[in-house]
């Protein structure tokens, strides 16, 4: 399953998401490596590991677990908050060259914070990160996938009186002009995301 808006407009969509995806585990492995961490796949759905041709079997061997059921906010609750560790944090699949360093600095600041964001320049967030267990009600009344998204979440976040640091914005991939800002940003460095730059040169001649 791919973003529709992204499915919309660009040929054979499945196959961009499943570059993106090879480029954030690589992401999520080097910050690993970096920050003396361990990098996980929360997944969904259920069966997407299973032994099939679409099977996510064949982009990760690591340690891995479910989602769950429930819209985005009670799935990522889940993911802070059954994961036997004392600093955790989530990035999605769709910010293929999002620079470790912005990882490594959201670990940094779960050392004197009680969560961490990492903005979005579309309204919502690209990153969370947790030192401590997170309350239900942090996701409470959060319209997803809206400009209000991340503000919504920080009124929360100030009810709870919770300490909350902030990363600097950065560009997810949900709609076709992302997908072009994404180019002009691999063009000086397409090791940034190689995966991506590479299907996007021989698909889209960008």
């Amino acid at each position: 399953e791919v973003k529709t808006r992204l499915a919309e407009a660009v040929p054979d969509a499945a196959e961009f998401y499943a570059a993106m995806l090879r480029d954030v585990l690589r992401l999520a492995e080097i910050c690993a490596a970096q920050c003396n961490a361990r990098a996980s796949v929360f997944y969904t759905p259920h069966d997407a590991f299973d032994d099939r041709e679409d099977s996510l079997r064949h982009f990760w061997q690591g340690e891995k677990q479910p989602q769950g059921e429930g819209d985005l906010g009670a799935r990522m609750l889940r993911c802070l908050n059954e994961v036997s560790s004392t600093h955790i944090v989530l990035i999605g699949s769709d910010s293929p060259d999002l620079p470790p360093e912005y990882l490594n600095r959201g670990f940094e600041k779960l050392c004197d914070h009680d969560l961490v964001f990492g903005p979005a320049r579309d309204g919502g967030f690209y990153l969370i990160g947790a030192s401590r267990k997170v309350p239900d009600e942090i996701f409470q009344n959060v319209a997803w996938s809206s400009p209000q998204t991340l503000e919504q979440v920080l009124n929360n976040v100030q009810k709870l009186q919770l300490r909350a640091a902030q990363l600097p914005p950065w560009d997810d991939v949900d709609t076709p002009r992302d997908l072009r800002q994404l180019n002009t940003r691999l063009q000086n460095d397409p090791q940034r995301a190689p995966h991506c730059a590479r299907w996007m040169r021989e698909n889209l001649g960008l």
